[in-house]
């Protein structure tokens, strides 16, 4: 079997399986064996499929293996708008945890606007031939997450907020889904 690599960041970035689906996946192939898509990988990291990678190494199952191509200039951004537009799809998250992913995107493409900051973000590409991405507003990342604006708009008030019981109320709703 293939040994693939597995970046934290990555592998966290959607929230993991309950114990019960968890459960479910690993019954299902002890009895059927892998059935279905393959382990998505992207330079080597596992995109998609992190829970079926575990199991089928813990039970020693093969596994099909497929590389997703981005292109040349492809950014760990351009990986987690495809694992957000493949696995929320699938997966019936409650819209507390699908605005967290958001949260986690949005971030992300925060913190690469500031590594270009000075850069002109009216072009495509920059002056070496560089990649210039735009950064999604609220609206896109609702849409992305499958919510509406005003939730995207009460998560952040929240998350903003000094205050910490009603973070945990909604964090708890994160951790019980």
């Amino acid at each position: 079997m293939k040994e693939l690599k597995i970046d934290p960041e990555l592998r966290d970035f959607i929230p993991p399986l309950s114990g019960e689906e968890k459960k479910q996946l690993e019954d299902s192939l002890l009895k059927y064996g892998y059935k279905g898509a393959p382990i998505y990988i992207w330079n080597g990291y596992i995109i998609d499929g992190h829970n079926r990678y575990e199991l089928c190494k813990k039970y020693n199952i093969e596994y099909p293996v497929e590389e997703i191509v981005f292109g040349d200039n492809a950014t760990i951004i351009d990986v987690m708008e495809w694992m957000i537009n493949t696995q929320l799809g699938r997966r019936n998250l409650p819209p507390a945890q699908r605005l967290a992913v958001m949260d986690k995107f949005k971030k992300k493409i925060q913190e690469q606007a500031k590594s270009t900051q000075g850069t002109r973000t009216d072009l495509t590409s920059s002056p070496n031939g560089e990649k210039v991405k735009n950064t999604h507003t609220d609206k896109e990342l609702a849409k992305m997450a499958g919510v509406g604006t005003g939730t995207v708009a009460r998560f952040n008030k929240v998350m903003n907020s000094d205050d910490e019981e009603l973070k945990k109320l909604w964090n708890g709703c994160l951790i019980s889904s």
